[in-house]
């Protein structure tokens, strides 16, 4: 156990130890003792007041309120598809009294006639004051009319139409003129006359066993007028069974085609797309296609198929050309051209091959400007729907129904039953 002098040198030592900190913090914080029993004093003395608690605060939302139903967008377009059909009625208001649009007459006499008047009018065509056909517009104001084929000589057209809520009303007249040449040729001989020439005198009939020699060795029949020209030498392949060795023209609606085939086949005979013949072909193979008159000028695609079973197709085998304009008059001196039905009497005997068919006409058009199917239909078969029947026949040239085009020259058939 320690002195009791031991224990005086100890507190004595602490003690000067707590006075030497207590000094040493008041010379270098002198304050510190007086401002912190001061503070303490204050607080002591000082009400007490809650302090609120702190809430944070939520970033500011921009709320974006919906537009009203019936306030439209701020957009041009609704404005403009709503303007836009009143534009166009303004810009092309249907007219009061009918107005021409497309006259066009062939020199045959065959007219379309396309105009404007008001919505669902009755439209008259009128030829000198005298109504000739009639149509009715449609709910845009559009009409076509085909009258029956104009008379050779002038022709004064105009339009008279009537609406719902509106009288009569006339448009102002157009001139017109048919050549009177051009309108003879053009005309359908009556029936006896086309039977006379379609059907040559019978000779006096050859003994069985001298025709059947005269079918086997006979040549192929002359061309049926005459100054034939060639138009088309295709050269047939090698070992090809069916070939188109020549065509020929006459420049005057007459056209004459040979070629060959395997022996005693059946070669069905096209022109364009157009079936106009078949041919049996006899031991020798040859064949051969007349067709007196009809011939348009311009393009055509000349085709031959070997078929069996009656529709498949063997062999097949075609050539374009380009069909003649007419000639010129024939020069003072010339010899005149013998008549169609003694040059075809004489090429083909008594009675043709069946290896050598003979039509007796085609019938072709060239288109106008004007032309439409519709109309081509509505002239050749009362019935403007029958249209695809020359699509059909044709289907080389015409490879859009609502495009054809001036000069193109189509085939229509003559017995077309309705699509």
């Amino acid at each position: 156990m320690p002195s009791r002098n031991t224990l005086v040198w100890i507190g004595a030592t602490a003690s000067a130890a707590v006075v030497a900190g207590a000094s040493a913090l008041y010379w270098t914080h002198p304050d510190f003792l007086w401002w912190n029993l001061a503070r303490a004093r204050a607080v002591a003395g000082a009400s007490f007041e809650p302090k609120p608690p702190t809430v944070p605060v939520a970033p500011p939302v921009v709320q974006t309120q919906p537009r009203a139903p019936s306030a439209p967008e701020p957009s041009a377009k609704p404005n403009e598809a709503a303007a836009k059909p009143k534009e166009e009625a303004a810009a092309s208001p249907p007219p009061a009294a009918p107005a021409f649009d497309v006259v066009n007459v062939d020199p045959s006499g065959e007219a379309v006639v396309a105009g404007r008047a008001a919505p669902n009018a009755t439209v008259e065509l009128r030829d000198a004051g005298k109504t000739v056909a009639e149509a009715t517009a449609d709910s845009a104001g559009q009409f076509v009319i085909i009258p029956p084929p104009l008379a050779p000589g002038g022709h004064i057209l105009s339009l008279s139409a009537s609406g719902e809520k509106s009288g009569p009303e006339t448009s102002s007249t157009v001139a017109v003129s048919v050549p009177a040449a051009a309108q003879k040729a053009a005309a359908t001989p009556a029936p006896e006359a086309k039977a006379a020439v379609a059907t040559p005198a019978p000779a006096a009939a050859p003994a069985p066993e001298a025709k059947a020699a005269a079918l086997t060795a006979a040549p192929a029949p002359a061309p049926p007028a005459q100054a034939m020209r060639t138009i088309a030498t295709p050269r047939a392949a090698p070992g090809a069974r069916v070939a188109i060795q020549t065509v020929e023209a006459d420049g005057a609606g007459g056209l004459f085609a040979k070629g060959s085939a395997e022996p005693n086949a059946t070669v069905r005979l096209y022109l364009n797309q157009a079936p106009v013949a078949d041919a049996t072909t006899q031991s020798d193979g040859r064949w051969s296609l007349t067709i007196r008159s009809g011939m348009t000028a311009g393009d055509y695609l000349m085709r031959a198929d070997e078929i069996t079973g009656g529709s498949s197709v063997v062999a097949s085998v075609g050539t374009p050309f380009a069909y003649p304009e007419a000639p010129g008059p024939a020069p003072p001196n010339a010899p005149a051209p013998a008549p169609a039905e003694t040059l075809a009497a004489a090429s083909t005997g008594a009675a043709p091959s069946p290896a050598d068919p003979v039509i007796d006409s085609i019938q072709t058009k060239k288109v106008v400007s004007g032309h439409t199917l519709w109309a081509l239909s509505q002239n050749y078969y009362g019935d403007p729907t029958r249209y695809p029947v020359i699509v059909e026949a044709n289907k080389w040239v015409i490879h859009n129904p609502n495009l054809i085009y001036p000069g193109e020259v189509f085939v229509v058939p003559k017995f077309a039953p309705k699509p």
